[in-house]
């Protein structure tokens, strides 16, 4: 599968692995993950 998704310039960005969990919480924003909130902070030009 990864194989595959290399060949079609897919990337996956995720706060967890499969069997992690990941939390939200109002102090980073929305109700956004720590993880979430970065990805939007860089987006934005933070």
């Amino acid at each position: 599968m990864i194989h595959a998704m290399m060949e079609t310039n897919v990337f996956v960005f995720a706060a967890s692995k499969g069997n992690e969990l990941s939390y939200e919480s109002e102090r980073w924003g929305g109700g956004h993950g720590a993880f979430t909130c970065n990805i939007l902070n860089a987006l934005s030009g933070g």
